[in-house]
């Protein structure tokens, strides 16, 4: 670092705190939330959401009536733009489904199992094409199967876990098929995942009989087909978020018999977890994705809330994890994908 950036990198430091000091409001400690009034056109949770071309998708999930709560199965889809914080209602699914999850692949997005009604778990999988405003069938996944995740690596998606004891697959869109692949060593539901060098962490989660919630860690690695243990999350929890933005991972919310506020970021290069800003509001069983480096948290099951909240994390310049060979890379803006 030459004398004149760390000068003014230094002055710059300064000035922020001076600022802070004479406004009596101390700076934001990991990261900044915002609340942003915008109702999602329907109350529903339960949903599975993915971003394509800067726009947010929400599809499917449950409509609960006041009580007795009888929920009804969603095949309802709605375009979130972060951009004029507008809503637009899209063509509805084929067969609606609740606690299902989606991925994009190539600007599609594929919803994938979930279920119709409490312990009728699905296979189905329809590819969303947002430019044409079209859906489409695809293969069934292997085993049916809900409260479960999905990512991306390297043009495949690749589900794990939830409501079938560990049984993991991967399906590539280009051959339409689907594979089994290694099990997860840990059984559980509910729990978040999420992609860092083309490696899928899967994150927390609960156990049932007896029920425990778990602040587990393992990370799969699709080319070897293996999994490993990581460093536990302080906060055990399921029904989370987990968001990767510069190569750290962002375990947002989720529940332990009550809904949490709570946000602590993974970094995998160190394997070390720190604590982050909380939420403004407690939040599980909720749905997030990331674009632009800024996180989007829709709904939960907790208390129906509607707004959406945006998180952006303290900036860090990410460092590959496997430093083998080569040095550490860093870039300057980079698209969180998931």
């Amino acid at each position: 670092m030459t004398t004149h950036v760390w000068i003014a990198e230094c002055l710059f430091t300064i000035i922020l705190t001076l600022s802070a000091a004479s406004t009596g409001v101390a700076r934001p400690k990991g990261g900044i939330w915002e609340v942003r009034e915008t109702p999602m056109p329907s109350q529903r949770v339960n949903f599975a959401a993915s971003a394509v071309n800067a726009k947010i998708f929400l599809i499917g999930g449950t409509v609960w009536d006041q009580l007795p709560r009888n929920g009804k199965v969603l095949r309802t889809v709605e375009e979130y733009d972060p951009a004029t914080n507008r809503w637009k209602r899209r063509v509805d699914m084929r067969i609606g489904r609740s606690d299902l999850a989606s991925s994009v692949v190539n600007g599609k997005i594929y919803a994938i199992g979930g279920s119709v009604q409490v312990g009728w778990r699905r296979k189905h999988v329809e590819q969303f094409d947002p430019a044409t405003d079209t859906w489409e069938t695809k293969a069934d996944m292997l085993e049916p199967r809900s409260n479960f995740s999905s990512n991306v690596v390297d043009g495949k998606i690749y589900v794990l876990g939830g409501s079938v004891d560990g049984l993991s697959e991967t399906y590539d869109p280009a051959a339409n098929n689907w594979e089994r692949i290694a099990t997860m060593p840990k059984q559980r539901s509910w729990f978040a995942t999420s992609v860092v060098d083309e490696k899928i962490y899967a994150i927390g989660g609960v156990k049932w009989n007896p029920e425990k919630y778990l602040g587990t860690v393992e990370v799969y690695d699709p080319a070897a087909d293996t999994w490993e243990k990581k460093a536990d999350m302080p906060t055990a929890r399921c029904c989370l978020s987990a968001i990767t933005v510069n190569g750290i991972i962002y375990a947002i919310g989720g529940s332990n018999t009550r809904a949490l506020t709570t946000v602590e970021a993974y970094n995998p290069a160190s394997d070390t977890w720190e604590q982050m800003a909380d939420m403004p509001e407690a939040r599980g069983s909720f749905s997030a994705t990331a674009i632009n480096e800024k996180i989007y948290v829709f709904t939960d099951t907790w208390n129906f809330t509607r707004t959406v909240l945006i998180y952006t994390p303290p900036f860090r310049p990410p460092q590959s994890v496997d430093a083998t060979g080569k040095s550490a890379i860093t870039w300057g803006r980079v698209k969180a994908e998931r």
